[in-house]
């Protein structure tokens, strides 16, 4: 039978011969993809498809299992997830088990999306088999033997709407708001079987979309999420040739040239090399504070005590930053760590440009606190917030004004806490929102050395919350190593 196409004359209904291919879902789609796809470009081009190793597991980590509905896969630029990708989308293309298919393979932007198109376009026009069957339009390609359409979109919310997928392919994750995401997540789920595949590098900062789904994935408790990640050890040095193996497989498979690494090592910043080519969460080539060393100072058994002794940092704002309350135990014994917890934190409400920090709630907060613990002082950045620190110094007595814009006390207080953390010598609650806004920060030269900043005056990415902490901890020190009499506490007393 003869059917009319737009952009080709003729395509037959004639299904694909698949007799003897196995019934399992994982092992048919390996089967299919090594039989009917041809290699474009790159290794092995114009050759069919060899799957390696690392491809396979991709595919029955995603596929193999029915109650999987949602998958990632991190992996670093280079292991051939484009042509992987289109070689999915083509199965699902040309799969007559599923009526009236529809795969969808959404990108950041309308010029990426149609690269995958392109390569899935370049597939069926080098098998014959494939080119038969299918029909190919500027912006999509159709088989009418399946009824099935294959579209690549930009991921625009509008564009997802209405959709009714039963593979959705997501290229770079990391490049997705959290608007994006529901819309994919709304568009599919409509069938009894569907699936959102996402293949990304990570992102340079953790947070976001990839971020919370690497960290859901990593717990492994949810089997309807496969997760799937290459990534080079933590702690492994740049140029280690062995970490970039573990990190890129597709090195082994003869897929990526490790020359190629090579060079890109050499023209590339050590952030975007670990992110790009090592698959890590790196954080900025600035950052003053790495995430994995700060991560491995928690110490999630330490609970501080009702009565404890401690200080108190509070970096206070209006609207834009955060209002962060921050506490550090003060060492009563020479062996003893400092441990820093965060007491509360009021971000800004990004939906409603009118957001205010609620300060009945922030005096509220500090009152109890005050009442819970043995509060030796409470330093705190005074601008903003000078009212309200009168009235708590008139209640309690202990209120030192703390200006965060003398680059002399904060160079001072930011060296002694770098030094702890280096060292290992203090701890924290690990604390997500403390996490973020330390490896958020960056480093300024003053004359009297460097202090901690964000990136611009503007930057989104904001650093309150280790500037609490390092308050909390420049006083717990001091404390423990001179205690401050209380009758130096009377009145706001600005330091």
């Amino acid at each position: 039978m003869r059917l009319t196409g737009g952009a080709k004359a003729l395509t037959t209904s004639e299904p694909l011969i698949t007799k003897g291919f196995p019934k399992d879902p994982a092992a048919r789609m390996i089967r299919w993809i090594e039989t009917f796809i041809v290699v474009p470009r790159g290794h092995g081009a114009r050759s069919p498809m060899k799957l390696a190793p690392f491809q396979r597991k991709i595919i029955k980590a995603c596929f193999g299992n029915a109650a999987v509905k949602t998958a990632l896969v991190s992996l670093p630029r280079g292991n051939g997830k484009t042509s992987l990708a289109a070689a999915l989308c083509l199965y699902a293309l040309l799969d007559d088990s599923v009526p009236d298919p529809e795969i969808i393979a959404v990108a950041s932007d309308l010029s990426t999306a149609e690269i995958l198109l392109k390569t899935c376009r370049r597939m069926v026009e080098l098998n014959p088999l494939l080119f038969e069957r299918c029909v190919i339009f500027k912006d999509r390609i159709e088989c009418p033997a399946t009824g099935g359409v294959l579209r690549a979109l930009p991921s625009i919310e509008t564009a997802l709407h209405g959709r009714d997928p039963n593979l959705l392919i997501l290229d770079e994750l990391h490049l997705v708001s959290p608007e994006i995401w529901e819309a994919c997540q709304t568009a599919t789920g409509k069938r009894s079987k569907s699936l959102i595949l996402a293949i990304s590098t990570p992102a340079t900062r953790r947070e976001g979309v990839m971020w919370d789904l690497v960290q859901h994935g990593r717990e492994n408790v949810d089997p309807s999420f496969a997760f799937i990640e290459y990534c080079a050890p933590a702690d492994c040095a740049l140029d280690d040739e062995n970490a970039w193996k573990i990190a890129n497989p597709a090195i082994a498979a003869g897929i990526l040239s490790i020359d190629g690494l090579r060079s890109s090592f050499t023209t590339t910043r050590p952030a975007r090399f670990r992110q790009l080519r090592l698959g890590q969460w790196s954080d900025s080539d600035e950052s003053w504070i790495r995430f994995e060393p700060w991560m491995a100072l928690a110490d999630l058994d330490r609970v501080v005590q009702p009565g404890e002794r401690v200080i108190l940092g509070f970096d206070g704002s209006m609207k834009n930053d955060a209002t962060v309350l921050a506490g550090c135990t003060i060492p009563s014994a020479p062996d003893e760590m400092p441990h820093i917890f965060i007491r509360a934190i009021w971000a800004r409400d990004k939906q409603d440009p009118n957001w205010q920090v609620d300060r009945d709630e922030v005096d509220s907060v500090i009152r109890q606190t005050m009442l819970e613990f043995n509060v030796e002082a409470l330093a705190a950045d005074p601008f903003f917030w000078q009212s309200e620190l009168q009235r708590w110094d008139n209640e309690f007595g202990n209120i030192l004004s703390w200006n965060t814009g003398s680059p002399q006390r904060m160079a001072k207080a930011s060296d002694r806490f770098y030094a702890n953390y280096a060292a290992g010598t203090l701890s924290h609650d690990g604390n997500e929102m403390l996490a973020l806004h330390a490896t958020n920060a960056t480093l300024r030269d003053t004359p009297y050395g460097v202090v901690p900043v964000k990136k611009t005056k503007n930057s989104q990415h904001k650093i309150d919350a280790l500037v609490a902490s390092i308050i909390a901890h420049d006083f717990a020190m001091t404390v423990a190593n001179q205690p401050i009499k209380k009758q130096q506490m009377t009145g706001v007393i600005f330091v």
